[in-house]
This record gives structure tokens, C-alpha cells and sequence, in this order.
């Protein structure tokens, strides 16, 4: 038994950042569903439809005759939309976390991609080795829920510990011994945590979200409640989870349903809660404030919760009220506020990225603070290693080719002319100040010189003379000799990525690679496969982003995960790659939980793998900005955080410049 009693310093991945048109999830469990709609489940700005709440005027519990709150005590926000509720299975945007950051205080923050506890004392993780028999629910070698039968795939215990043995996978014959390891978390919430009404808050709030959260009328994912064996209440502060065998969390977070009140919900019906104007319009929490007053297309406020004290100091908040404004997704208007005085902060749902020139010139000037930070989100180049059709050339087959192109990409000068800066190229899955980053990793640094010797290795030579012109194959396997390097590189038509492959396909051209840009509407670049040009494996280079959650993002490159009709098109592996150590040090790093102390051992294994093979060629970060007025203390964009307001109760108001910025000043550097 493998048993870690930790004061929590450890929670939830969601990659809050301005996002790129198609950054997905990494986590999938193959299903007959379309790839339109595995798409749509995976986008991090992905909303989950929503029944219409109708709403006929604001609703207030503030009365008019309320004292003058101090203007020094209004903090005032920028979001990039209205969210659509309150209610938390009802809201995914991040627009909406925003808001409820106020309202909810944790139950988890996250601080650089680790779990930092807020409501508990402490958590308890335990890994136990359990026998299982035919007709128990598991988790099978893919990740899929299954009930145990003979000629089921699966990874016993032993095989996660040592996956690529003949243990690591194995078709159960029915009679053989099988054991797998199985999880247990106990959370112990604090006591003296109120709801806003006074109500205490207890165990049975967060299982009866459990159950609500199951309830086939709600919408969202139910990966997570699938994978669990049982979630109880024992007592009125511990909450015990479960999981399936075979299955290992990889956070604590990730298997605790935020506690909702059932004193207040309980006698409801999960279809009634849907369209409930009181629970979607102004549910109540334990956190730092309350709704007071939502006008549609204006603004939501919240004001102080008298019952509320900072779990770590027993402080109340600075702020009497805070207000969050509604200005659009666009950068221009809320910058406008933000210099108008109109708004202090602009939140990170604000889509600032085409204003990232301006914003740092005024940055320099000392006009505003910016808080940039690159998230789990990358930008990459999938090389086609594999096509589907066996009369393709196969240009990026030779590990040789693939490396000599990453010498030749100046990725430096990506991140300066596309992000100003503000950016890093990923040398592993995570940015240089997450928990998990392990440096030193590649030797892929930009040198053309030994680039173009890559190539010509590879049997990509340059006949003519002239670097700048298509080198052409002798000797080089499945293209017959004499074939130019001509290839197309596919992408969507944002600004930022057209910029991206234009560049992309000058440099490449230095090296004697002539690259064509094509830029489509993402609809078409991921039709459904075999049609579909990237889930189909009939593209040449393509560019997009993919997103890390809460599994190691290894799973992207798994062979398992390579389109085809067995997995039904959805596979997220579209350059074909494969190899069986990379996958065994996948295993193994998702069978492990960052909980357990040798996780970042085995985290860097399979990251060292990944920039050897170079199955793609990782580009850069995208970060999440959010901006403040000078005068905005304690403000911190971390990796991985749910809203950039995770500690809105710690946010002061100072008469001098307070604010500490978070930004890479390119204009010194240069």
C-alpha cells in the first residue's frame, strides 16, 4: 500500500488563458460520437447548452436605502461576456468562474498547476492493490469504463508499475489472478465554514452536488463520476472518495464536487434547478460575497458576506462591492475602461491578444500592469509521420527530417513577432513555472547550419546549389529520387496563426523546404475522418493547439490514439506517430498521481521521450492576460487557475502604485 498523508498543496489544471481557436482537452475516452462533438466537449471555451432562464427585471437583495459605500471600496471588473448562469453545472465559461470566484472560496486554488487547499484541513490519498473478478467495473487499458470479462484489455497493477513488460497490457483470460490498483481520497473540510445564509457548511453539501451532478438532466461531463466507485459523506467535515479500479486521479480536485447547499435545493428536481431563476441568477456560497444584483446586459454586483472570514488570516475582504461589468470578448472597449478608470481590472475572458502591442507600450510607460502568463496551452506543428493513404509520401517518417526542421525554425522569433514576447518555447508539457516542468530536455535549438546537415542525411539534398530553393530526395524511402520537398502546412484563419505559418513557411525556406500556407475554416479542418483532411491523415504540416487538463498530455501521442476506424476518427494522435516506449512511460505517468512521491520522476521520463521523437514540434505557450489599474494589489496570473480573481478576498486598494506586474519587457531586451 502506497499511502501520502499531505497538507494539500495541490489543484485543478483548467488552462484559463486566452485561448486559441481549437485548444482541446488532452483526456478522451473513445466513444461513437462524431468528431464535431468530441471537438466541442474538448474546446476549453467550450459551453455546454443551456436552458433559457427568463429574466423580466434584476433581481436585487440590495435595498435602496443601503449606505454610501466608500468608491475606494468598489472594485470594479472588465469580463468578456455575461456569463449565462451562476448555477455551476449550468456555467462553463470563464466569464461565469469569474463571478463565482466571489461567491465560492476554493474549494481548491491553484497555484502554478498545483492544488492549494482552501476548505480542507487536510487530504488523504491512498493507493491499495485490490483483486478483481469478471463482472466488476473497471478501467481498461484505453481509459474506458468496462465491466471485467474474458478477452477485456487491461493494465494489472504490476504492469503500471513496470509497464512495458509483458504485464503492462494484457487480454484477461478470465481465470488468471488480476489485480489493480485502486484510489482513495479523504477530505477533511474545515469547521466554522457558513453559507451565506448562516447555514453551516458539511460533507453532505459537496455528496449532494455529487448526486445533483449525475443526475441525467444535468449537463456536463460525467467522466468523472463514471470513474468513481463511491462518494460519502462519513461524518459532518469528511468526504471519502473512491475510484474504479485501475483508475488514479491525477489531482485531489479533480474527484471533489464543489459543495452546493442542500438546505436550499435539496427538495428540487434537477430539472426545476435547471431553469430555477434564484439558483441560476443568484446562488448563495460561502465565499468572500454575495450576488446582490444582476442587470442583464449590464452588469452583475456582489457585496460582502457578512458570515465570511479568510479560512488562512480571519480577515474580512477589502472590498465592500464588487462589480462586474459586460463590455465583449473584444479588447478596445475594455481598455477603454480600464484607462477611463471605469473598470480597475480587465479579466482574462477579455480577448487581448490582438491589443498586445498597445498594452505593453502602455505597460512600459507605467500607464497599467499586466499580468501575463503563458498556460498549459501550445501551439504546435504535427508533422504527417504516418499518412493513411500507403501511397502518400511520407516526408517526416525520418525522425532525421524532423529534427532538422525544428533547427530550423526560429521559435525565438515566433513568440517576438506573434506574442511579443511574452511567451516560451515548451521544452516539456508545462511552462517553465508549473509544478511539474522538467528542463534540459531538447537539443532541437535553432541552427539552421545543422539543419540543413540534417536533411542532407536524411537524404534531402541540395542539388542546385541554392539553400533557398526545394531540396530534393535521393535515397530516401517511398519517395522516389528526385521529388522536391514541397509540402502544405494547414491551419485556421485567425490573424495570429496565419502570422504564425507565414513565418513558419519563410524559415522553413531558408533550409530548402518550399512550404505552401492554407488557411481553411476549422470546420473543415476537422471534419469528421477518413475524409477529413488532419483526422483523416491526408495533410502535409498542420498548425493548431492543444490543451493539457488533468491527465499527463502524453495520452495525445499514445499509438492507441492514431485515427482510424477502430476508435471511430476521434483518435487525437493525427501524425501517426508510434512508439512502444513512449507508450509504456505514458502508462506509467498516468497510472501515477502527482500526489505520490515519484511521479515527477516518471513525468520526466515520458517528457524526455517526447522531445527525442519530436512526434510534433512545439511552438510556443499561448498566455492568458489579464491588465489592472496601478493602484490593484495582489493580483497573480498563475498556470492553470480557474479565474484570475482565485483570491479576489485578498485584493487591496492602495493610493500609491502597488500592483506587481507579471510581463517579459521585450522593449528593454531589444
Amino acid at each position: 500500500m502506497k499511502r501520502i498523508l499531505f497538507l494539500m498543496i495541490f489543484v485543478m489544471c483548467l488552462a484559463g488563458c486566452n485561448t486559441p481557436e481549437t485548444p482541446m482537452d488532452v483526456t478522451v475516452t473513445p466513444e461513437k460520437k462524431s468528431i464535431e462533438s468530441i471537438l466541442t466537449e474538448m474546446a476549453i471555451s467550450t459551453q455546454q447548452a443551456i436552458p433559457e432562464i427568463a429574466v423580466t427585471k434584476s433581481i436585487s437583495e440590495v435595498e435602496k436605502s443601503e449606505p454610501t459605500i466608500d468608491p475606494s471600496k468598489v472594485l470594479n471588473i472588465c469580463l468578456g461576456s455575461e456569463p449565462s448562469s451562476l448555477f455551476i453545472y449550468n456555467n462553463s465559461s470563464k466569464s461565469g468562474w469569474s463571478v463565482l470566484e466571489s461567491i465560492y472560496d476554493g474549494p481548491f486554488d491553484t497555484i502554478d498547476g498545483r492544488d492549494v487547499p482552501v476548505i480542507f484541513e487536510n487530504v488523504d490519498f491512498v493507493k491499495d492493490e485490490v483483486q478483481a473478478k469478471e463482472g466488476d467495473i473497471v478501467m481498461n487499458s484505453r481509459g474506458e469504463v468496462v465491466t471485467l470479462a474474458p478477452g477485456v484489455e487491461v493494465t494489472p497493477a504490476n504492469g503500471q508499475d513496470v509497464c512495458g513488460s509483458d504485464a503492462c497490457t494484457v487480454l484477461w483470460d478470465g481465470a488468471t489472478p488480476l489485480s489493480f490498483y485502486q484510489a482513495t481520497i479523504t477530505y477533511k473540510i474545515k469547521s466554522g465554514i457558513l453559507w451565506s445564509d448562516g447555514e453551516t457548511l458539511s460533507a453532505k453539501d459537496s455528496v449532494y452536488s455529487w448526486k445533483l451532478a449525475g443526475d441525467p438532466a444535468i449537463p456536463g461531463s460525467k467522466k468523472m463520476l463514471n470513474l468513481t466507485k463511491s462518494y460519502e459523506g462519513i461524518d459532518d467535515h469528511t468526504v471519502v472518495w473512491q475510484g474504479i479500479p485501475g483508475f488514479v486521479p491525477q489531482k485531489a480536485s479533480d474527484v471533489f464536487w464543489l459543495p452546493l447547499p442542500e438546505h436550499v435545493m435539496g427538495n428540487m428536481k434537477a430539472a426545476e434547478i435547471l431553469v430555477d431563476e434564484e439558483i441560476n441568477r443568484t446562488p448563495i456560497g460561502w465565499g468572500a460575497y454575495k450576488i446582490a444584483e444582476w442587470i442583464p446586459g449590464d452588469q452583475i454586483t456582489v457585496v460582502r458576506n457578512a458570515a465570511y472570514r479568510n479560512t488562512e488570516t480571519g480577515v474580512a475582504p477589502f472590498f465592500d462591492k464588487v462589480v462586474f461589468y459586460f463590455y465583449g470578448k473584444a479588447g478596445d472597449n475594455n481598455l477603454a475602461a480600464l484607462k477611463s478608470g471605469s473598470c480597475d481590472i480587465v479579466d482574462t475572458s477579455v480577448d487581448l491578444l490582438p491589443n498586445l502591442e498597445p498594452i505593453l507600450e502602455d505597460v512600459r510607460d507605467g500607464k497599467i500592469s499586466a499580468y501575463i502568463q503563458p498556460q498549459t496551452v501550445w501551439e504546435q506543428l504535427t508533422m504527417n509521420i504516418d499518412p493513411l493513404d500507403e501511397n502518400a509520401f511520407s516526408y517526416f517518417s525520418d525522425l532525421g527530417v524532423r529534427k532538422g526542421i525544428a533547427r530550423c525554425l526560429d521559435r525565438e522569433a515566433l513568440i517576438r513577432q506573434v506574442l511579443y514576447g511574452q511567451s516560451e518555447i515548451p521544452q516539456g508539457f508545462y511552462p517553465s513555472q508549473h509544478s511539474l516542468f522538467v528542463g534540459n530536455l531538447t537539443d532541437t535549438e535553432f541552427d539552421p547550419v545543422a539543419g540543413r546537415a540534417l536533411l542532407e542525411d536524411a537524404g534531402w539534398i541540395d542539388s542546385d546549389g541554392d539553400s533557398t530553393t526545394p531540396r530534393v530526395s535521393s535515397g530516401v524511402e517511398g519517395v522516389p529520387d528526385g521529388t522536391e520537398f514541397s509540402v502544405t502546412l494547414e491551419t485556421s484563419e485567425s490573424a495570429e496563426r496565419i502570422k504564425t505559418a507565414e513565418l513558419i513557411r519563410d524559415q522553413l525556406a531558408d533550409c530548402g523546404i518550399s512550404v505552401t500556407v492554407q488557411a481553411e475554416d476549422q470546420a473543415k479542418i476537422y471534419a469528421q475522418g477518413p475524409e477529413g483532411s488532419v483526422f483523416g491523415r491526408k495533410f502535409d504540416l498542420a498548425m493548431f493547439a492543444w490543451a493539457s487538463g488533468d491527465q499527463s498530455p502524453c495520452s495525445l501521442y499514445r499509438s492507441s490514439q492514431i485515427p482510424n476506424e477502430d476508435n471511430q476518427w476521434i483518435g487525437l494522435n493525427v501524425g501517426g506517430y508510434q512508439s512502444a516506449e513512449f507508450d509504456s512511460a505514458c502508462n506509467i505517468a498516468q497510472n501515477t498521481s502527482p500526489m505520490e512521491d515519484d511521479y515527477l520522476l516518471k513525468a520526466k521520463k515520458v517528457q524526455q521521450l517526447f522531445a527525442e521523437d519530436l512526434p510534433v514540434i512545439p511552438l510556443y505557450f499561448y498566455p492568458a492576460i489579464g491588465l489592472s489599474s496601478n493602484r490593484i494589489c495582489g493580483l497573480k496570473n498563475s498556470i492553470g487557475m480557474r479565474s484570475l480573481f482565485y483570491n479576489i478576498e485578498s485584493l487591496t486598494r492602495s493610493d500609491s502604485n502597488c500592483a506587481v506586474s507579471q510581463w517579459k519587457n521585450i522593449y528593454t531586451q531589444q
